[in-house]
């Protein structure tokens, strides 16, 4: 008896939880061959789905890899607003240690790594980074407002400078982030970003005092 596969509704909850279906699949199947090798006929197999229903929805593979990888972020990596630039970055670098050690984070991290050369994934990331852009430019934003960094401090940097060592930590150094490290982390960053103190300046008399 031919296994019978399910048809994709427009809308619904159904067609929800079936689209639900085949990004769970495509991450699955993302972290077990990479890019390059994902067969969309293998997706579907792995989702109890048509191919055509796939391909209904998502004419090629980078649109599927793409929505399954920018759902799965936008889920993991949720915009902080605690109401201070240290909360926020604690916040937000909770959510992405929580995002490497996931084994679907791992599996799209794999991918990034592997494969960064592809025109696709290049495609794929560059997309992802532009969804999380504005959010981020606001947080740097209300830090400004607040008096929390300095005006000339370059924002990509402090980005990097953030989320690199705990990147590195985990993938290259195979290291434990703890919340220790965290807080430590941010405290560093924070220190070369916040705005200095003015120098003191002293007065004529003061001067005619000392002798100098």
């Amino acid at each position: 008896m031919k296994k019978r596969t399910l048809e994709l509704p427009e809308k619904g909850a159904r067609g929800d939880a079936v689209v639900k279906k085949v990004l769970a699949a495509t991450r699955e199947e993302l972290a077990h061959v990479g890019y390059r090798a994902l067969r969309v006929d293998d997706v579907a197999a792995r989702a109890d789905v048509h191919k055509t229903t796939v391909y209904r929805r998502w004419p090629t593979k980078r649109e599927l890899v793409h929505e399954a990888m920018l759902t799965l972020v936008s889920d993991s990596l949720p915009s902080p607003d605690t109401g201070s630039l240290r909360g926020d970055l604690l916040e937000a670098s909770r959510h992405l240690t929580q995002f490497m050690m996931s084994v679907a984070g791992q599996g799209v991290m794999r991918v990034v790594m592997a494969e960064v050369t592809d025109p696709d994934v290049v495609q794929i990331c560059q997309a992802i980074r532009d969804s999380k852009e504005n959010a981020y430019r606001s947080m740097v934003g209300r830090a400004l407002e607040r008096g929390e960094l300095r005006d000339d401090v370059d924002v990509d940097m402090l980005r990097g400078m953030l989320f690199g060592p705990i990147h590195h930590r985990f993938f290259m150094l195979n290291q434990r982030v703890d919340e220790l490290f965290l807080a430590r982390l941010v405290d560093t960053v924070l220190l070369g970003a916040a705005p200095r103190p003015e120098p003191k300046v002293r007065n004529e008399s003061s001067r005619t005092k000392t002798g100098r």
